[in-house]
């Protein structure tokens, strides 16, 4: 379920649990939780009111009420680390520092371009030899570990970051295009508003030092989630699964710098903020809960179309020679094997694929959730 080496730390919960899919889901809520409570143990100097108001912002927020639902991603497990990668930030702690964004690139090759970004703001600040070229040196060394060492052994696997890269070798000016006429603004705004608001405080709060606000610790974490933006942004829609991971270094990033330390002006502003995330995220509390209290296996596709279907396509792709190319929809990319070539560009902004043996996709999964996809699959059949 995941090209991520992080995810192989599932595999004893997998074994104590006989590998029931449901066993996952308990699995990834539980980083949740171990996410809200190793921050709030990190920043236990904060006040009550500022660790009410960070829970507050995270469990309402658009981007964790949409991942949970959508589970069973490596990303969802990160938040944890990107605490720790913030809180070494804020502390000056170069070995946590270090050691954390080790971690990240396990999780995804995004993660390794924000840890290179990261790196560039300490290489600005002078800090080189400390911070900048070990976070550096992290970074480039899992990319070339996933792009040039890893297909040597286990073949090629399609990465996000190839995807986008390809969409702008083939047609750069529809990319672009389509990053501003098929945006899905909506949701993006929806996703970043719970950041927006508190930031203004943070703004606010640091409006005498602005001429030197480069040197200022919360642009590195911008430094740090602006790649991680702009992927999705490209591929024209917040990924449930990049959501909760674009939004947690921002939150953690907002305790530390007390945006949610409460006065006249700026109290009225968190608590306002929080009323307005409980209407937008309304419907969503509602569909976790019944996703939570229904069984499972009643309240999930997987189990009602593609437990039936995919068996199926299993049997139809033995019979596929070696060497062929697909273009395949993100759910059908787990059954290609090493000897074909899989191509996977259906959300990331290729209208016009280039030559392919076969063409894959998962029409069931259309417009669950993303209607920038259904409208790019559709063209494409």
């Amino acid at each position: 379920f995941s090209a991520a080496p992080f995810a192989f730390v599932a595999v004893p919960w997998l074994w104590l649990t006989k590998n029931h899919v449901t066993s996952l889901l308990f699995f990834e809520f539980a980083w949740f939780l171990v996410f809200l409570w190793g921050t709030l143990r990190l920043f236990r100097n904060r006040t009550g009111e500022e660790k009410l108001l960070f829970l507050l912002t995270v469990v309402f927020s658009k981007a964790f009420l949409i991942g949970l639902r959508d589970p069973l991603h490596v990303e969802m497990w990160s938040p944890i680390f990107w605490t720790l990668l913030i809180y070494a930030h804020y502390k000056g702690n170069n070995l946590l520092l270090f050691l954390s964004s080790l971690l990240l690139c396990l999780f995804h090759e995004n993660f390794s371009l924000a840890i290179f970004f990261f790196g560039c703001w300490y290489l600005l600040q002078g800090k080189i030899l400390k911070n900048g070229l070990p976070l550096l040196m992290s970074s480039l060394s899992s990319l070339a570990t996933l792009y040039v060492a890893r297909p040597q052994f286990f073949g090629q696997i399609q990465y996000q970051g190839q995807d986008i890269v390809r969409a702008l070798a083939l047609d750069p000016f529809d990319v672009l295009i389509n990053f501003f006429v098929a945006q899905d603004y909506k949701l993006a705004l929806k996703i970043l508003i719970p950041f927006i608001l508190p930031f203004f405080v943070v703004v606010i709060r640091n409006r005498n030092k602005m001429k030197n606000i480069l040197s200022e610790k919360f642009c590195a974490v911008l430094f740090l989630v602006f790649p991680l933006l702009v992927i999705e942004l490209l591929s024209q829609n917040i990924s449930p699964s990049a959501g909760p991971v674009i939004m947690a270094p921002l939150f953690v990033m907002l305790l530390a710098e007390g945006s949610f330390r409460l006065s006249k002006i700026s109290g009225l502003l968190l608590w306002g903020h929080i009323v307005l995330m409980l209407g937008i995220g309304n419907g969503h509390h509602r569909k976790n809960f019944n996703y939570l209290i229904k069984k499972f296996d009643n309240n999930s596709r997987w189990f009602s179309t593609r437990s039936n279907s995919i068996p199926l396509v299993i049997k139809a792709l033995a019979n596929v020679p070696p060497g062929k190319d697909f273009a395949a929809s993100p759910r059908l990319l787990t059954l290609m094997q090493p000897k074909w070539k899989a191509i996977y560009p259906v959300e990331k902004g290729i209208k016009k694929l280039p030559p392919v043996d076969f063409l894959l996709l998962d029409k069931s999964d259309l417009g669950e959730g993303q209607k920038a996809q259904e409208k790019k699959m559709k063209a494409i059949i």
